[in-house]
């Protein structure tokens, strides 16, 4: 997906400039997510579930002395969302060393993993702009201000190009 990038930011994917206004907006998903002392295996259900590859951790770096009023949730807005684990990141614990010298590691916390700390960008972030930031293979996503939608190099392709939605390419 990363390699049709290039594409929209040197212009080979064309917009029309009336539609590209709201596109951001209209291509991002709502942030699922779960509390830091969620387990991996909850994770793991949800994203499942959702056919989601990234999953948002609330008060991660936070005491962990706190209680929570529900293990999952999705976007509940009194819990800030820091930190993004992806399926690449829950499968390098996996497959990892560090996992095996755990009796029962699919039970640990979520902020057990190699967790991803969330920059938010404006929403109104252009096309060009959102995939010349998501060529660069360090950054797997973008987070919409508010911390509550994500935009991922998938959503850029697969719901613009792959659909005809206000594009063209030549």
């Amino acid at each position: 997906i990363r390699d049709f990038l290039p594409l929209i930011v040197n212009k080979k994917i064309h917009f029309n400039h009336d539609e590209i206004k709201g596109i951001i907006n209209q291509i991002s998903s709502p942030i699922v997510s779960v509390n830091e002392d969620s387990s991996i295996r909850d994770a793991i259900s949800i994203m499942v579930n959702k056919g989601i590859r990234n999953i948002g951790i609330r008060n991660c770096n936070q005491d962990y002395g706190k209680e929570h009023k529900e293990k999952v949730n999705v976007n509940e807005k009194s819990s800030e969302i820091l930190c993004i684990v992806n399926d690449r990141k829950i499968m390098e614990f996996l497959l990892s060393h560090k996992r095996r010298e755990k009796s029962n590691p699919i039970f640990d916390s979520v902020s057990d993993l190699d967790i991803i700390q969330m920059h938010a960008t404006k929403s109104n972030i252009t096309m060009t702009e959102a995939a010349q930031y998501l060529m660069d293979i360090k950054n797997q996503f973008l987070v919409l201000e508010g911390n509550e939608y994500i935009v991922t190099p998938w959503d850029l392709i697969m719901k613009t190009a792959g659909n005809g939605n206000g594009s063209d390419m030549q």
